[in-house]
């Protein structure tokens, strides 16, 4: 029978596997199965708190917790659990089970646990995400001309609107940080004026073959021998000035330049842990302990399971023979007896998946 993934990682309670009182809650859940179709085994146990925040596969996390949980069991005398009454309900692991009294030590753990490895892990993860956050937002963004890796130069002659349409998208869709034809237009105006004349006439196609990172000095030559040409055809027909048409079809390396501008995908990425002493996390801790004391009075409800079964309701012919059950093991009137376990161990269970399944990680005799 599968299990809803949110129990995940559980702490248990249970008593002395070598006790009297372990070996008859075992010989009642087994005598309890027949009754119920599809009730699976398991061993008895009182579970202190769930959805522990830890990865299964981490020794380390795994040890933490359970010497963090021993820690605080064996700060009190002794755990006792006392049978309160039998109960019966909806929920699959909570079928039939022995209600335990809500006594001040049993508390006192659940909620420290629960505090610890439940609540607190979350709320700093919550935190630490938005200071990650917060910290990448502050940082400024950078210029259209700090995309593209250079300063775009002012232009020293008064330009054609078609022109100035035509350098902005080269820049744009242009993001090497080097720009021969640039350069040697430089070059070419320091050395003579009529060469200047020549270079800042060629048409953006031109410079974005340029600048290919392939074959750069070759394309070089190209680009001069290119404009030599246009010069003496400028020089023949001084009326051709604007660019030609095919200039503006280049969409395979403007495609590669926006791409090379889009931003790469990281994977998240969290702040540094906070430390116990900084404000943020004394926040953390005192909504942590504020919240595990709200679950405490209103959903912690301390017991020992006898059947895990989907069969409801229990109608009260089963009722009767269930406590018959239980009698033949326990004896008459068991609750006015006050009898119970004594916790001496401290169990973390992966709970996923069908019960027979169950995994458990690790335990603590105290």
């Amino acid at each position: 029978m599968a299990i809803s993934s949110n129990i995940g990682i559980s702490l248990w309670l249970e008593p002395n596997p070598a006790s009297m009182i372990n070996s008859s809650l075992q010989s009642t859940i087994s005598s309890l199965r027949p009754l119920f179709e599809d009730a699976p085994r398991f061993r008895p146990h009182l579970t202190v708190t769930s959805q522990i925040d830890i990865d299964p596969n981490s020794r380390t996390q795994i040890d933490a917790v359970l010497n963090g949980a021993k820690a605080a069991a064996s700060a009190v005398d002794s755990i006792d659990v006392l049978f309160a009454a039998v109960a019966y309900g909806s929920k699959y692991t909570k079928k039939v089970f022995i209600r335990a009294e809500r006594s001040p030590k049993l508390l006192s753990l659940a909620q420290i646990c629960r505090e610890e490895f439940v609540i607190l892990p979350k709320l700093l993860r919550i935190k630490r995400k938005r200071s990650s956050s917060t910290t990448t937002s502050t940082v400024t963004s950078p210029t259209t001309e700090q995309k593209n890796g250079i300063p775009l130069p002012e232009p020293e002659t008064p330009a054609t609107t078609s022109e100035t349409n035509s350098s902005e998208s080269n820049s744009l869709n242009n993001p090497q940080p080097s720009l021969p034809v640039s350069s040697d237009s430089s070059r070419s105006r320091r050395s003579n004026s009529s060469s200047k004349k020549s270079m800042s006439s060629i048409p953006p196609v031109q410079q974005t073959t340029s600048s290919q990172p392939h074959s750069h000095s070759q394309s070089q030559s190209q680009s001069q021998s290119q404009s030599q040409s246009q010069s003496q055809s400028q020089s023949q027909s001084p009326s051709q000035s604007q660019p030609q048409p095919q200039s503006q079809s280049q969409p395979q390396p403007q495609s590669q330049s926006q791409s090379q501008l889009q931003p790469q995908n990281k994977p998240e990425e969290l702040a540094p842990r906070l430390l116990p002493s900084s404000p943020e996390y004394q926040e953390a801790a005192a909504q942590a302990a504020r919240e595990a004391a709200e679950w405490l009075k209103a959903e912690f409800d301390p017991h020992v399971s006898l059947v895990y079964s989907n069969r409801y309701p229990i109608d009260e012919a089963l009722q009767q023979t269930v406590k018959s059950r239980i009698s033949d093991l326990f004896g008459e009137e068991f609750i006015e007896r006050r009898i119970g376990f004594r916790g001496t161990r401290l169990s973390l269970v992966l709970c996923e998946g069908p019960v027979e399944n169950w995994r458990v990680l690790g335990h603590r005799d105290f």
